[in-house]
């Protein structure tokens, strides 16, 4: 995935997850920055292919949305790096010929 740009999102738990686990976890610093993580993707996989999918968005998080992103004009991603904050470069596409 790295070599068209693209970036994978941290693992932070692998197993089965009580409430009080998952609360827990959505408490954790993200692993991009000094702030709490937004929220956690869950997955059930099943010989290999997702059965199921969910995310649970901590509560501050949702919160602090007051206009959805498509209301929005469309801005350019960054990210932190221990050098400061920079724009990822953007993958260049071929054409299929």
């Amino acid at each position: 995935m790295r070599r068209v740009g693209l970036l994978s999102v941290a693992e932070v738990a692998r197993g089965r997850m009580t409430r009080s686990r998952l609360r827990e976890l959505l408490g954790s610093s993200s692993a991009y920055g000094a702030q709490r993580i937004e929220g956690l993707y869950l997955r059930r996989e099943s010989a290999g292919f997702l059965r199921r999918r969910a995310k649970i968005v901590r509560a501050g998080f949702r919160e602090g949305i007051t206009e959805h992103w498509t209301h929005k004009p469309m801005t350019v991603n960054e990210r932190q790096t221990a050098y400061g904050w920079e724009t990822p470069p953007t993958p260049k596409v071929q054409s299929a010929r």
